[in-house]
């Protein structure tokens, strides 16, 4: 499965989240086809906007993304545009630079090994306060901003 409901998550202290989703399972960017970004076995996402969150093949956290005014199918090619003038590819940039690799295309390369989950969430609920919890809960290595939260408290006790 390419994704977690959130509702899955409500009532998970915030410390367990982070365990749940590393061990989740998640599809390789490389492997990913274009109808499992919108369905899930033959079924339509729950919600169209949401966090996706970018994992390193051992499952660390690389990246926390939201997409709240796209679906998914549109917003996640954008962190692979090739270019230095892309607002929206953010994760490619960061890996490049980490890595020291010079060409975007080399880099997207190498990206096909990491993995990808979606957390699909319901309109209504503020992505962007959601995507600083997720940055919280994962710790990110390309994600500079972060809140501070108790992590003992449930994911719907901080929405």
């Amino acid at each position: 499965m390419i994704y977690t409901p959130l509702t899955e998550l409500l009532d998970l202290q915030l410390i367990s989240i982070k365990n749940k989703l590393e061990s989740q399972e998640k599809y390789k960017i490389n492997e990913l086809k274009l109808f499992d970004i919108i369905s899930s076995n033959g079924k339509p996402l729950p919600a169209l906007q949401g966090i996706y969150i970018f994992f390193d093949p051992q499952d660390s956290c690389l990246y926390v993304g939201k997409n709240s005014s796209q679906q998914f199918i549109e917003r996640i090619p954008w962190h692979f545009a090739q270019s230095d003038d892309s607002y929206s590819n953010h994760f490619i940039k960061k890996y490049r630079k980490d890595k020291d690799i010079e060409d975007y295309h080399e880099a997207a390369l190498a990206l096909g090994n990491c993995k990808i989950l979606l957390i699909p969430a319901n309109y209504g609920v503020d992505i962007s306060y959601l995507e600083k919890v997720f940055m919280k809960i994962m710790q990110p290595k390309y994600n500079a901003k972060q809140m501070d939260l108790d992590a003992s408290k449930l994911l719907k006790d901080v929405l």
